[in-house]
């Protein structure tokens, strides 16, 4: 998802669940996975390309820094890697200005060939672009299948998969409201990371600030209460902060 602005609340909201020693000594690892990884990227692996370019997104053993990713996604690319394509399709989608509406078309370019060459990731950009009107002519009915075949893999590192299918069915474009199917969707999202994550990453969908769908604060007001009282079931109140209401 694995992916984008939100990525960053997702590390910190992971990082409530380990202690200062434990989680200090995983940011040694990380360091140390890094100047490995970026070894092998210098010297033309195309995979190690694009893990470094996932490292640089997400701020993995090193700081965040979106312009690096993008260097090292474009390098992935030359060396036709297809999941690649999908990271700098999330880029584009998820970390450019409006008035750059060419990024969004680009985006949506560079998702179908993720898509077509086989990446899993590629579908799940792919299905974001073609419900984000900035992109193109929106096919809901075809990001909802694309979604749902992301999601049938149940893999942790593809939970937007399930999170968008929820946010779809909570009423977006022409997708008719279906609580029961978008509850159903938030809870597997949930199993692969922890209560409440889900509704809480589809208010910030909801909430404009990533211009994919159409803004709606009421829903995106709901989620968040959602999310905190789906957390407090486990005594996790993070999301019943004032910042998130």
């Amino acid at each position: 998802m694995t992916f984008i602005k939100s990525i960053s609340t997702f590390i910190s909201l992971m990082a409530l669940f380990f202690s200062f020693s434990v989680h200090a000594n995983f940011e040694e690892q990380e360091k140390r996975e890094f100047e490995q990884i970026r070894t092998e990227a210098l010297n033309h692996n195309a995979q190690a390309q694009y893990r470094l370019a996932e490292m640089y997104l997400m701020g993995t053993g090193v700081e965040k820094n979106l312009f690096n990713a993008q260097l090292w996604a474009n390098e992935a690319i030359k060396n036709d890697y297809a999941d690649a394509y999908a990271l700098l399709a999330d880029l584009y989608l998820f970390n450019t200005d409006p008035y750059f509406k060419n990024h969004y078309v680009d985006a949506r370019k560079l998702a179908t060939v993720a898509a077509n060459k086989g990446s899993i990731r590629g579908k799940i950009s792919l299905a974001t672009a073609l419900i984000a009107p900035l992109s193109g002519e929106t096919d809901y009915k075809k990001a909802i299948a694309l979604l749902e075949e992301a999601a049938a893999t149940h893999q942790p590192e593809l939970v937007y998969a399930p999170i968008w299918l929820g946010v779809l069915y909570s009423g977006v474009g022409n997708v008719p409201v279906d609580t029961e199917k978008a509850n159903m969707w938030f809870a597997k999202a949930n199993e692969m990371t922890f209560e409440g994550f889900a509704q809480a990453m589809a208010s910030f969908m909801f909430s404009g600030q990533y211009h994919i769908i159409e803004p709606n604060k009421q829903k995106a007001d709901e989620l968040m209460k959602q999310a905190c009282e789906e957390a407090k079931k486990v005594g996790n109140e993070f999301y019943c902060q004032q910042e998130f209401n």
